[in-house]
């Protein structure tokens, strides 16, 4: 699931920057204007854009996994 998860956001970020030519601001953007939705109950989505035509690094965690998540 955490794969799925990660696809999933980095699939609205290159959406997103396609439509608009830019990465989008946060996670809470694409939820509202294109439609994300992650299970916040069972993952953390960290979603940092450094600026300008950077990709963004995406990491996903699985609630009470010590085995990590996903990162970019």
């Amino acid at each position: 699931q955490i794969e799925r998860i990660y696809n999933a956001v980095w699939r609205a970020t290159i959406h997103c920057y396609a439509m608009e030519g830019r990465y989008p601001p946060s996670l809470s953007y694409m939820e509202e204007v294109y439609g994300l939705q992650i299970d916040k109950d069972a993952f953390i989505v960290e979603y940092e854009r450094p600026g300008g035509n950077i990709a963004p690094r995406i990491e996903v965690l699985r609630i009470n996994d010590d085995a990590g998540g996903r990162r970019k």
